[in-house]
């Protein structure tokens, strides 16, 4: 499936459900897929582990991407998919702080030009006409998600010397799948509110953006995080 379509079917999906069903859909869906896979490569964590999972799952999934699809559900998906290009940059930053890797003069020229591109998309936003066009708002929460991401992204880094990507993975999006579960339907008891035809668009946007997840954290694996990160953070 073509990348970006993410935004593209969580729009169509919003016409039905709320933000926090949209994103619990997205993940539920992913979840179907990847955890049988996950049965036969099964290997538990320890439980030192568990301290680094759990801040992942919550931050990666939660955190990341209820601000994500609240921010897309305020702005345009052209806005959303350019600030998703942030991601790089703030990885760079922060693995040359906390994980202590160096970038060449040249790669800090390329993804400092990334802010530039930042500026521009906000103040598009604050003269914009449209009714249904992009506000700064919208903009500034999707670019607190690719923070969030970064912050998920350096957590997981801590594990993958010893697990499986795709182990890694589906245990983050099952426990953030719990979680939106949760606050949806038991701590806010609210009826589901979908329908059919929508609930397959979200599903499209879980099963195309999570599958390339795994495979992008493959080939993180061992190597600056930022070359990864791109890749995870499409929709």
């Amino acid at each position: 499936m073509p990348v970006g379509t993410g935004f593209l079917f969580g729009k169509i999906a919003f016409r039905e459900m709320t933000v926090a069903e949209n994103v619990f859909f997205r993940f539920f869906f992913a979840c179907l897929i990847l955890v049988p896979i996950l049965i036969v490569k099964w290997k538990p964590f320890a439980s030192a582990d568990l301290c680094w999972l759990f801040p992942a799952a919550v931050v990666g999934v939660p955190v990341q991407f209820v601000m994500q699809f609240k921010g897309l559900q305020l702005t345009t998906v052209s806005h959303a998919s350019l600030i998703v290009g942030t991601l790089p940059v703030l990885i760079a930053l922060s693995s040359t702080f906390f994980l202590h890797e160096r970038l060449r003069k040249l790669e800090w020229g390329v993804l400092l030009l990334s802010p530039a591109g930042v500026l521009a998309i906000a103040f598009s936003a604050g003269h914009s006409t449209q009714a249904t066009g992009p506000t700064v708002m919208g903009d500034v929460l999707v670019w607190l998600s690719m923070c969030a991401a970064a912050v998920s992204i350096l957590i997981s880094k801590h594990l993958m010397g010893n697990y499986d990507s795709l182990q890694i993975t589906v245990w983050m999006l099952a426990i953030g799948a719990a979680l939106l579960f949760v606050w949806n339907w038991v701590l806010r008891s609210r009826p589901i509110s979908f329908l059919s035809q929508n609930l397959g668009g979200s599903g499209c946007s879980g099963t195309s953006g999570n599958c390339r997840r795994v495979s992008s954290l493959e080939l993180g694996t061992g190597a600056n995080p930022g070359i990864a990160s791109r890749r995870l953070s499409e929709p």
